[in-house]
């Protein structure tokens, strides 16, 4: 099931739901333009180390993106949002605010999570990108569930179904803030094809969709959303 991506309201409040938003992240002088002067240092610097132009202006898009968002919930202008990190680099928002967030990009889009009742993780995928042989790359980071349900999908469906299982692990690790200190081979999530609120993992719950036609994507939270919203970035 695709998402239909609405405009939001001008008043944004959780009370238990999760938003993700959709951002655009094929370059745009006029976008970077804007957005480029709400980034902090560290965010300038680190935009300044990538190799191609491409990627460099993705990357200020999608933090900028970021910030504009996070500064309507918290009616705060986006240069002004506190964003630090946790000691595995998760960001997270400064003083123990109690809003959550996380973003993911993939090719030209990206995505960003934001709950208010605990962590969120969100994880999204191209799904043209090129994986030479999914069953030898499955073995380095699937567990022996999921190799064996792996080999056991038609061939013309493992492509899709690795990055099922790719997304839904990737969602729940960016969700506990661990990053790959935990092996992927360690714990394992159902790489079923569903479009619904699906499986738990530790009291974690995942959420599958498809942000559109060429793009897979989970979401993760330690709670059972009360519901999730869709709404599209536009500065």
């Amino acid at each position: 099931m695709e998402i239909v991506w609405q405009l939001s309201p001008s008043n944004l409040l959780l009370d238990g739901r999760v938003d993700i938003w959709r951002i655009n992240l094929q370059p745009s002088g006029q976008v970077v333009s804007a957005v480029r002067p709400w980034l902090a240092a560290d965010e300038v610097e680190r935009s300044s180390r990538f190799r191609f132009e491409r990627d460099r202006l993705r990357y200020i898009i999608g933090r900028g993106a970021m910030r504009h968002i996070l500064g309507r919930y918290l009616a705060t202008s986006p240069q002004e949002i506190p964003i630090t990190y946790t000691e595995h680099r998760k960001p997270i928002l400064a003083n123990s605010n109690p809003l959550h967030f996380n973003l993911s990009n993939s090719h030209e889009l990206a995505l960003l999570a934001v709950g208010q009742h605990g962590p969120v993780g969100v994880d999204l995928e191209y799904r043209h990108r090129r994986i030479p042989d999914v069953l030898d790359l499955a073995e380095t980071v699937f567990s022996d569930t999921e190799q064996q349900v792996l080999k056991q999908t038609p061939e013309e469906n493992q492509h899709d179904t690795f990055l099922r299982g790719w997304t839904r692990k990737e969602a729940y690790l960016k969700g506990i803030g661990k990053g790959l200190m935990v092996p992927l081979q360690n714990f394992t999530v159902s790489l079923e094809d569903v479009t619904r609120p699906s499986s738990s993992l530790s009291d974690w719950h995942l959420f599958d969709f498809r942000p559109s036609a060429d793009y897979l994507a989970a979401l993760a939270t330690p709670y059972r959303a009360t519901a999730v919203n869709f709404y599209r970035w536009l500065t």
